[in-house]
């Protein structure tokens, strides 16, 4: 037994929890988690392990977005090219200008919301506050495009899986209905 160890252990504390305690005993008898700087999370033995992780997780991170967008965008390629004519019909529904302007929102948002929080790590009680309230604004002014989007598609009838998106379909690309394929295969059969 150490001599931090007798010395806890003669206050009547076998665990080096008793009084008057080093840090250094205290670090020895408990797996060598000694007192560390308050910049490092408890469950890191030094500042270089905290920073190796985290720099691990963010590449973890952005091998995964990698993997999952690749594969997003090999769908929507793979799609584009089987069925160029859906793309066609869809665009004459798309409202560039609203989107420009949703974009530029969501961009502006990410901004308030990555200077409230740096205001927060600083200290900047008023700039958090005024980022807040500015990233609040932009998610109810991006919901308020989105409305307006939406609106005008289900004035259209443009909702999914509804039945008058499968007549409009139908008679834009002139594809054949049901009811033409069942009648012209009666016909030829009998």
């Amino acid at each position: 037994m150490s001599s931090t160890a007798s010395a806890h252990a003669a206050h009547g504390d076998s665990h080096g929890h008793g009084g008057g305690h080093s840090s250094e005993g205290h670090g020895a008898e408990h797996g060598g988690h000694g007192h560390h700087p308050s910049y490092v999370a408890h469950h890191f033995d030094t500042a270089k392990q905290q920073f190796d992780t985290g720099k691990f997780g963010i590449w973890m991170f952005l091998v995964t977005e990698v993997l999952f967008f690749s594969g997003l965008f090999c769908a929507y390629l793979l799609y584009r090219a089987h069925h160029p004519e859906i793309f066609i019909y869809a665009h004459h529904y798309l409202d560039t200008k609203l989107g420009a302007i949703n974009t530029i929102v969501l961009l502006f948002s990410s901004l308030t919301m990555a200077w409230a929080v740096r205001a927060a790590a600083l200290g900047q009680k008023k700039v958090l506050v005024w980022m807040l309230i500015l990233t609040l604004a932009c998610a109810f002014g991006f919901l308020g495009i989105k409305y307006i989007e939406y609106s005008h598609k289900i004035h259209d009838g443009l909702v999914w899986g509804a039945r008058s998106t499968r007549r409009i379909w139908s008679r834009t690309t002139r594809a054949p209905s049901r009811r033409t394929c069942t009648s012209s295969s009666a016909s030829t059969s009998g």
